[in-house]
């Protein structure tokens, strides 16, 4: 078994970074499925369905727009700074 199956060849950084985006992209891509979800009801878009899934496209996108290290960064630090000490 340890002969046969080994540590797999590691990504080229083209696909490293592709990854990285389809796993940012995800969160955007699933809420603007759920907006378009809601629409296929046979009496219009529900009243109550959305608000959030507004809610859930605009903070999808703010993550698909702004670095995750701005944003750890502007809600953990004081200065708005990521610093190794």
């Amino acid at each position: 078994m340890f002969y046969r199956y080994k540590r797999p060849v590691p990504g080229t950084d083209f696909v490293n970074r592709a990854v990285y985006q389809i796993i940012f992209m995800g969160p955007l891509v699933y809420s603007l499925g759920s907006l378009t979800w809601s629409n296929f009801d046979p009496s219009g878009i529900p009243k109550e369905a959305l608000l959030p899934n507004l809610i859930a496209v605009v903070f999808s996108a703010v993550l698909v727009l702004v670095p995750m290290n701005t944003i750890v960064a502007g809600c953990c630090f004081k200065d708005g700074s990521v610093s190794a000490k």
